[in-house]
Protein backbone atom coordinates (compact mmCIF):
# COMPACT_ATOMS: atom_id res chain seq x y z
CA UNK A 1 0.00 0.00 0.00
CA UNK A 2 2.63 2.43 0.67
CA UNK A 3 4.47 1.85 -2.80
CA UNK A 4 0.71 2.72 -4.46
CA UNK A 5 1.17 5.97 -2.50
CA UNK A 6 4.82 6.76 -2.97
CA UNK A 7 4.06 5.59 -7.31
CA UNK A 8 0.83 8.26 -7.21
CA UNK A 9 2.65 11.19 -5.47
CA UNK A 10 5.86 10.61 -8.05
CA UNK A 11 3.33 11.16 -10.80
CA UNK A 12 1.38 14.01 -9.05
CA UNK A 13 5.47 15.89 -8.54
CA UNK A 14 5.96 15.17 -11.98
CA UNK A 15 2.57 16.93 -13.52
CA UNK A 16 3.02 19.77 -11.16
CA UNK A 17 7.28 19.74 -12.59
CA UNK A 18 6.34 20.00 -15.95
CA UNK A 19 2.16 21.56 -16.17
CA UNK A 20 3.14 25.04 -17.52
CA UNK A 21 6.88 25.54 -17.30
CA UNK A 22 9.33 24.95 -20.59
CA UNK A 23 9.81 20.78 -20.71
CA UNK A 24 13.43 20.43 -21.30
CA UNK A 25 15.05 17.32 -21.85
CA UNK A 26 17.07 18.07 -18.71
CA UNK A 27 13.38 18.01 -16.56
CA UNK A 28 12.04 15.27 -18.49
CA UNK A 29 15.12 12.95 -17.80
CA UNK A 30 14.41 13.98 -13.59
CA UNK A 31 11.34 11.81 -14.01
CA UNK A 32 11.87 9.06 -16.92
CA UNK A 33 14.26 7.34 -18.97
CA UNK A 34 11.31 6.14 -21.30
CA UNK A 35 12.86 8.01 -24.70
CA UNK A 36 9.30 7.78 -26.54
CA UNK A 37 7.82 9.36 -23.63
CA UNK A 38 10.71 11.67 -23.74
CA UNK A 39 10.20 12.48 -27.50
CA UNK A 40 6.78 13.09 -27.02
CA UNK A 41 7.38 15.92 -24.47
CA UNK A 42 9.23 17.52 -26.95
CA UNK A 43 6.80 17.43 -29.97
CA UNK A 44 3.97 19.12 -28.13
CA UNK A 45 6.72 21.85 -26.03
CA UNK A 46 7.08 22.52 -29.67
CA UNK A 47 3.77 23.20 -30.60
CA UNK A 48 2.08 23.94 -27.49
CA UNK A 49 4.74 25.89 -25.61
CA UNK A 50 4.70 25.10 -21.86
CA UNK A 51 1.09 23.36 -22.28
CA UNK A 52 -0.46 22.48 -18.96
CA UNK A 53 -1.51 19.27 -17.65
CA UNK A 54 -4.57 18.64 -14.87
CA UNK A 55 -5.24 15.29 -13.46
CA UNK A 56 -8.80 14.33 -13.42
CA UNK A 57 -8.51 10.74 -11.82
CA UNK A 58 -5.97 9.30 -10.95
CA UNK A 59 -5.87 5.22 -9.93
CA UNK A 60 -2.43 3.39 -8.89
CA UNK A 61 -2.18 -0.73 -9.23
CA UNK A 62 1.61 -2.44 -7.98
CA UNK A 63 3.75 -0.34 -10.34
CA UNK A 64 1.41 1.34 -12.73
CA UNK A 65 -0.35 4.56 -12.40
CA UNK A 66 -3.35 5.45 -14.64
CA UNK A 67 -4.30 9.25 -15.43
CA UNK A 68 -7.36 10.68 -17.15
CA UNK A 69 -6.42 14.45 -17.41
CA UNK A 70 -6.33 17.17 -19.75
CA UNK A 71 -3.95 19.06 -21.44
CA UNK A 72 -4.19 22.59 -22.62
CA UNK A 73 -2.48 25.21 -24.19
CA UNK A 74 -1.99 27.20 -27.05
CA UNK A 75 -0.95 26.21 -31.14
CA UNK A 76 2.04 28.83 -31.47
CA UNK A 77 4.80 26.21 -32.94
CA UNK A 78 4.70 23.46 -35.76
CA UNK A 79 2.45 20.64 -35.48
CA UNK A 80 3.15 17.68 -37.73
CA UNK A 81 4.28 20.56 -40.48
CA UNK A 82 1.25 22.25 -40.32
CA UNK A 83 1.86 26.10 -39.15
CA UNK A 84 0.93 27.70 -35.58
CA UNK A 85 -3.08 28.34 -35.91
CA UNK A 86 -2.60 30.31 -32.71
CA UNK A 87 -5.41 28.31 -31.14
CA UNK A 88 -6.36 26.88 -27.72
CA UNK A 89 -6.54 22.58 -26.90
CA UNK A 90 -8.48 21.46 -24.42
CA UNK A 91 -7.57 17.54 -25.24
CA UNK A 92 -8.81 15.01 -22.89
CA UNK A 93 -6.00 11.84 -22.13
CA UNK A 94 -5.71 9.32 -20.06
CA UNK A 95 -2.26 7.63 -19.50
CA UNK A 96 -0.66 4.93 -17.74
CA UNK A 97 2.90 4.90 -16.43
CA UNK A 98 4.78 1.99 -15.40
CA UNK A 99 7.31 3.27 -12.75
CA UNK A 100 10.75 1.56 -11.49
CA UNK A 101 13.35 3.06 -8.91
CA UNK A 102 11.34 6.67 -9.12
CA UNK A 103 11.58 6.92 -12.69
CA UNK A 104 9.11 6.49 -15.38
CA UNK A 105 9.79 3.58 -17.66
CA UNK A 106 7.14 3.06 -20.07
CA UNK A 107 4.04 4.52 -20.97
CA UNK A 108 0.46 4.31 -22.77
CA UNK A 109 -1.44 7.15 -24.05
CA UNK A 110 -4.41 7.79 -25.77
CA UNK A 111 -5.91 10.93 -26.69
CA UNK A 112 -8.84 12.66 -29.47
CA UNK A 113 -6.16 13.68 -31.92
CA UNK A 114 -9.51 14.43 -34.19
CA UNK A 115 -10.83 16.77 -31.37
CA UNK A 116 -7.66 18.71 -31.12
CA UNK A 117 -7.26 18.97 -35.48
CA UNK A 118 -11.01 20.55 -34.76
CA UNK A 119 -9.64 22.62 -32.05
CA UNK A 120 -7.08 23.93 -34.36
CA UNK A 121 -9.29 24.30 -37.14
CA UNK A 122 -7.80 22.00 -39.22
CA UNK A 123 -10.65 19.64 -39.56
CA UNK A 124 -14.19 20.55 -39.41
CA UNK A 125 -16.06 19.14 -36.55
CA UNK A 126 -17.15 15.75 -37.20
CA UNK A 127 -21.11 15.04 -36.69
CA UNK A 128 -23.52 12.18 -35.51
CA UNK A 129 -26.28 11.88 -38.09
CA UNK A 130 -29.36 9.91 -36.11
Amino acid sequence: MEQLKKNREFIITYFNAISGNEKTRALSEQYTSDENLIAHIEFFEGAFPKYELFIEEIMAEGNKVLIQGRATGVNTGAFNGIPATGRKMDLPFAVRYTIEKEKIVDHWLIADQMLLLEQLGIMEPQTVEN
